[in-house]
């Protein structure tokens, strides 16, 4: 994937590039002057064509971005709170894993079943890569 970055770069330079020389050839080829008036005003605004033709678009892509933004606030409001439930259950396997290290061994030469199961649930959460039994069980992540 990181090889086709600077190809992205490019071509989204080269489209950044083509809007402004469609944008300037709008602007030279539409100059005549036309007059917008708008309902409940009493004002009538003149300006060139160009010019209606921009600001349209302008508040067309704005509109859009807000659209996309309001749309997106369920998303982001859920990667804040699976972030606090990341931090929390890392903070969890922390404290569990210093009390376990400070705990004597027991006589069956490790920690008592209860907290083996609390550390190797919350590992599976956090960090699925370490491959405990109950990773199984984990099929999905918050977002899929």
């Amino acid at each position: 994937m990181w090889h086709a970055l600077p190809r992205m770069k490019i071509l989204s330079r080269a489209l950044f590039l083509l809007f402004i020389l469609i944008g300037v050839l709008v602007a030279v080829s539409n100059a005549q002057p036309v007059q917008l008036a708008l309902w409940p005003l009493p004002h009538i605004i003149v300006m060139p064509v160009y010019l209606l033709v921009i600001a349209m678009l302008m508040l067309g892509v704005l509109a859009g971005l807000s659209m996309g933004w309001w749309v997106g606030r369920h998303h982001r409001r859920r990667a804040r709170e699976a972030g606090g439930e990341a931090a929390r259950l890392d903070r969890e396997v922390s404290r569990l894993r210093a009390a376990q290290a400070v705990q004597a061994p027991s006589a069956h030469g490790g920690p008592a079943p209860r907290d083996q199961r609390a550390l190797e649930r919350q590992t599976a959460l956090v960090a699925p890569e370490l491959g405990s039994p109950v990773t199984s069980r984990v099929t999905r992540g918050p977002f899929s």
